[in-house]
């Protein structure tokens, strides 16, 4: 990191995750090493993002990124009031996939998202009881 370099990936620890997330925020970090677990739920957009496979492991074989897969980290690209656009880089290593396959890919509609939370009674009493507990401790 010492060099603005880092990695950012699901195997590395919370805590050296939240420095690097916090490093690549401020613009300490100028190069990082991303799986796809450092696009998901979080905000941090970057100037260039480069793809060095288009395939992904799913536990069983590999297999070409789904549309939404490759939305959420392509859209990485460009930066809101920095950059007036984004670059998305793809590397061809090896086999290439069928072209037809690329496209849908890259233009196709992603997964329509339906949230399965489902809040009970039993939570919303918990969380309320956690914020009155924070609460007395302050005082």
């Amino acid at each position: 990191m010492s060099r603005g370099i880092a990695v950012h990936h699901s195997g590395i620890l919370p805590l050296m995750k939240e420095v690097t997330e916090l490093l690549f925020e401020q613009g300490y970090i100028k190069l990082l090493l991303a799986t796809e677990t450092f696009a998901m739920g979080i905000n941090m957009p970057t100037r260039t993002v480069i793809f060095d496979s288009l395939e992904k492991f799913d536990g069983g074989s590999n297999r070409l990124l789904e549309t939404s897969e490759y939305i959420q980290m392509a859209g990485r690209a460009g930066r809101r009031g920095k950059d007036e656009t984004g670059t998305v880089i793809i590397l061809c290593k090896g086999k290439l996939p069928e072209r037809d396959d690329i496209i849908k890919m890259v233009q196709g509609k992603a997964t329509d998202l339906s949230s399965r939370f489902r809040p009970t009674y039993n939570m919303i009493l918990s969380v309320l009881k956690r914020k009155r507990s924070q609460k007395l401790k302050k005082c």
